[in-house]
């Protein structure tokens, strides 16, 4: 039998929140890899070297 998770507590909270965070990271990648490789933009690298990539990289912090 599988093990069951309880619709409200601690434990189906951190499960939520871990889940939204893995959507979140996801969605972030995907549209940093459309700034850098269809828009044309630096990527995230390069906002240390030159600093003209600080939209790809505001994106996972948003």
């Amino acid at each position: 039998m599988l093990y069951a998770v309880p619709a409200r507590g601690p434990v189906a909270f951190f499960l939520r929140l871990f889940a939204w965070g893995t959507v979140t990271v996801a969605f972030a990648f995907l549209v940093e890899n459309w700034l850098v490789h269809w828009r044309g933009l630096p990527g995230a690298g390069s906002v240390l070297a030159t600093g003209e990539g600080v939209l790809a990289a505001l994106v996972y912090v948003l």
